[in-house]
C-alpha cells in the first residue's frame, strides 16, 4: 500500500502538467491519500533482535556467576544496568530524530533488563510469590514503556508479556482478568497511532484468546460463549468495511482476517447436531460477567453495522451479501432458544435429536452453505482468486463434515460429493471466463 501511494504521489505532478486534473484535485488527492509515515523498519528489527540476544547473553553471564556476587553488588549491577540502558536509549529517542530506532532499542534492551531483574531481586532475597505476577509487573512496564515513548516494540513485548500473564492465571488459577482485554484495546489503539499492522494483528489475537478464555474456560455457559464470539465476530467484520477507506487500510484487513476467522468457526460448529440438545435446551442461569460482555458486544456490533449501512447508503462502501450471514446466525440462534420445547419422551430426556434440533441444524447448515456460495461467487463475479479459494474450502469442510455425521447411506454420500465436485468444476469454469473478459477489456 506505501507503495502504491508513493506512486500516486509521484505520478500527480506529471498529471497536473499534462492537465489530466488541476492543481486543487490533486491536492484532494494527496490529502485522501496522505503519504505514509516511513519508519527504519531495519534498523528497528535488527537492532532489536540484537537488543533482545545481548540481554539473554548477559543475564546468562551473571547468572553463571551469580553466586559470586555480594548481595549488594547484584542490586547495584540490576539497577546499573537498568538505568542506563533506560537513561541511553531515552535520550538518543527523544533528543536525536536519527537515532530513533537505536534508542528505542536500548529501551527494549532496558526492558529486559527490568524483567531480569524482577526474578533475581526475588532470587536475592528468596521470596516466594504468586509467580504470574512477575510477569504482569513485567508487562505493565513495557505498557507504559510503550505509551510514553511512543514504542511498537516495546508494545509488542507488552502484547506477550500480558497475554502469558493473562492466560497463566487462567489456565493454573482460574482467575479473571478482565482488565487485561482493555489493555489490548490500548495497544490497539497505539498500532493505529503508530500504523503498526503487526501490532495490532498481536493485540487482536490477544484480545480474542483472552476473552476466549474468560468466556469459555473460566464459565461454561456455551450459549453466551458462542453468542460473544459471533457477536465479535460480527463487529469486526463491520469494522473492517468502516476502515477500508481510512488512514490506514491494513486495519481493514486485519479485522476482516480476524472477524471472518472467528464468524466461520462458531458458524461451522453450529453445523454440527452433537451439541444441540444441549445448547437449546439449557436453561441455567449463567454468570453475570458473561451477560455484560454479550450486551456489550452486541451494542458494538449493532453501532458498528448501523454506521456500515449509512455507508452503503451513501454509496461509499459496497453491499456484499457474505456479511449479512453473520447477523443472521445470531438471528437464528435466538429464534430457536425461545420456540417452545419439544420433548423426544414425556420423562424429559434429551439425549437423542429432537424434532427442534433437527430442524436448527439444518438451519445452520443452510446458512453456512449459502455463506460458501456467496464467497465463490463474489469472487468469480469480481475475479478475485482468495475468495474464490476461501468459498470451495467452506463448501467442501461442510461436505465432509456432513459425510461423517449425517448422511449413513453411501448412495446419497456419493450424490453429494458429485453434486460438491459439479459445482467446483463450474466456479473454475465461470472464474476463469471472467479472467479472460477482464484481459479482454484491459486490453
Amino acid at each position: 500500500m506505501q507503495k502504491h501511494v508513493r506512486w500516486l504521489h509521484e505520478e500527480l505532478q506529471f498529471w497536473v502538467r499534462d492537465g489530466v486534473v488541476s492543481e486543487a484535485q490533486a491536492q484532494q488527492i494527496q490529502n485522501r491519500y496522505p503519504n505514509p509515515k516511513t519508519l527504519p523498519w531495519a534498523t528497528i528489527v535488527f537492532s532489536g533482535l540484537g537488543s533482545f540476544i545481548l540481554g539473554l547473553g548477559v543475564i546468562l553471564l551473571f547468572a553463571h556467576n551469580w553466586h559470586l556476587i555480594p548481595r549488594f553488588g547484584k542490586l547495584a549491577l540490576i539497577f546499573g544496568l537498568l538505568l542506563g540502558t533506560y537513561y541511553g536509549g531515552l535520550r538518543l529517542f527523544w533528543n536525536h530524530p536519527g537515532y530513533r530506532g537505536l534508542g528505542e532499542s536500548l529501551t527494549i534492551l532496558g526492558t529486559m533488563f527490568f524483567g531480569a531483574g524482577i526474578w533475581l531481586v526475588a532470587q536475592i532475597y528468596h521470596l516466594d510469590a504468586h509467580y504470574p505476577n512477575a510477569f504482569l509487573v513485567w508487562g505493565v512496564g513495557a505498557f507504559l514503556m510503550a505509551w510514553s515513548l511512543p514504542s511498537v516494540g516495546q508494545g509488542l513485548m507488552a502484547v506477550v508479556l500480558l497475554t502469558i500473564w493473562s492466560l497463566s492465571e487462567a489456565w493454573k488459577f482460574h482467575y479473571p482478568a478482565h482488565f487485561v482485554l482493555l489493555m489490548m484495546v490500548a495497544l490497539g489503539i497505539l498500532a493505529w497511532k503508530e500504523r503498526s499492522a503487526l501490532l495490532l494483528t498481536l493485540s487482536t489475537l490477544s484480545f480474542i484468546l483472552n476473552f476466549s478464555f474468560l468466556i469459555g474456560i473460566l464459565h461454561s455457559y456455551e450459549l453466551i460463549w458462542i453468542g460473544s464470539c459471533l457477536s465479535l465476530a460480527t463487529f469486526f467484520v463491520a469494522l473492517s468495511r468502516i476502515l477500508q477507506n481510512s488512514v490506514f487500510p491494513p486495519a481493514a484487513r486485519v479485522f476482516s482476517f480476524f472477524g471472518w476467522s472467528l464468524g466461520c468457526g462458531v458458524m461451522y460448529y453450529l453445523t454440527f447436531s452433537v451439541r444441540h440438545n444441549y445448547l437449546f435446551w439449557n436453561r441455567e442461569r449463567p454468570e453475570i460477567m458473561p451477560v455484560i460482555y454479550l450486551i456489550i458486544l452486541v451494542l458494538l456490533a449493532t453501532i458498528a453495522w448501523i454506521h456500515w449501512v449509512r455507508l452503503i447508503r451513501q454509496n461509499k462502501s459496497p453491499f456484499i451479501l457474505a456479511d449479512v450471514l453473520l447477523p443472521l446466525t445470531a438471528l437464528l440462534i435466538l429464534t430457536w432458544i425461545y420456540l417452545p420445547q419439544t420433548p423426544v419422551n414425556p420423562y424429559g430426556d434429551y439425549r437423542e435429536m429432537s424434532f427442534k434440533d433437527s430442524y436448527a441444524v439444518m438451519s445452520f447448515n443452510l446458512v453456512f452453505l449459502a455463506l460458501a456460495i456467496s464467497i465463490m461467487a463474489r469472487g468469480c463475479r469480481e475475479v478475485q482468486l482468495k475468495p474464490t479459494i476461501f468459498g470451495a474450502l467452506l463448501l467442501i469442510a461442510l461436505a465432509l463434515a456432513r459425510y461423517t455425521d449425517l448422511f449413513q447411506s453411501l448412495v446419497t454420500r456419493g450424490e453429494v460429493f458429485i453434486v460438491v465436485g459439479l459445482v467446483l468444476f463450474l466456479e473454475g469454469f465461470f472464474f476463469t471466463r471472467a479472467r479472460k473478459q477482464l484481459q479482454r477489456v484491459s486490453a
